[in-house]
C-alpha cells in the first residue's frame, strides 16, 4: 500500500491533529470565563465561594500539571508504539513497514512515522482525554456544592446554561475522532476486506 492510498494516515495528520490543536484555543477561551460566569450570575454565594475557588483551582493545577503531561508522554513512548502496532497497523506490507516473520520491517519514512510523527500524534490525542477528564471533575465537584440556582431564569436551565457553551466548543475534538475513525475504517475496507457493518459498534 503506497503512501498515496494510506487514509488513516492522512485523516490523523492532515485534518485531525490540526483540529485538536486548534480546539485547544477554542475550549480554552470557553472555559477561562467559568469561574467569573459563576459569580457574576450570583450562583455561588457565601461560604460557597471559598469551596468553588479551591475546586477551580484544583482543576487549573491539574491542567497545568508538567508531571501529568509527562507521565503522558512516557505512556506513548513506551506504549503507544506497541498499541499501535498490534491493534492498529495494517498487517499487510505498507509504505511505512513491510511484514516479516521476526515482525515489520520498517522503511526509513515508516521509523520517523512511528517514532515522530505517531507520538506526536498519540500525546496530543491522550492530553485531550485528561483535560475531558479534568473537565467532568470540575463539573462533579460543583454539582456537590450548595448552588443558589434560579428555576425560573430566563436561560430556562436555572441559570447554570452558559455551561452548554463549553460543550460546544468541543466540536473540533469531535469531529477529529470522526476523521481519526473514519480514515481507519476506509484503510481496512480498501485493503483488508473488511465491510461497514463489520464497524457498526465503533461507528455508533
Amino acid at each position: 500500500m503506497p503512501l498515496l492510498y494510506d487514509f488513516e494516515v492522512h485523516t490523523r495528520l492532515l485534518f485531525s491533529l490540526p483540529l485538536m490543536i486548534m480546539a485547544e484555543f477554542v475550549v480554552y477561551s470557553r472555559m477561562r470565563v467559568i469561574g467569573a460566569e459563576f459569580q457574576e450570575r450570583q450562583i455561588i454565594k457565601g461560604l460557597t465561594r471559598l469551596r468553588f475557588e479551591d475546586v477551580l483551582s484544583s482543576a487549573t493545577r491539574l491542567r497545568n500539571s508538567a508531571l501529568s503531561e509527562l507521565g503522558l508522554l512516557l505512556i506513548v513512548i513506551f506504549a503507544g508504539r506497541y498499541v499501535w502496532q498490534e491493534s492498529i497497523a495494517l498487517h499487510s506490507d505498507t509504505w511505512y513497514a513491510s511484514v516479516a516473520d521476526y515482525g515489520p520491517r520498517h522503511t526509513a519514512a515508516g521509523r520517523w512515522y512511528t517514532f515522530v510523527s505517531l507520538p506526536i500524534f498519540q500525546f496530543v490525542l491522550l492530553r485531550w482525554y485528561y483535560r475531558i477528564f479534568i473537565w467532568f471533575r470540575f463539573l462533579f465537584q460543583v454539582s456537590r456544592l450548595d448552588l443558589s440556582l434560579i428555576p425560573l431564569h430566563p436561560d430556562r436551565r436555572c441559570g447554570i446554561g452558559f455551561l452548554g457553551t463549553v460543550a460546544t466548543a468541543f466540536a473540533p475534538l469531535l469531529m477529529a475522532h470522526s476523521g481519526v475513525m473514519a480514515g481507519f475504517i476506509a484503510n481496512r475496507i480498501l485493503h483488508e476486506g473488511a465491510t461497514l457493518p463489520d464497524y457498526k459498534y465503533e461507528i455508533l
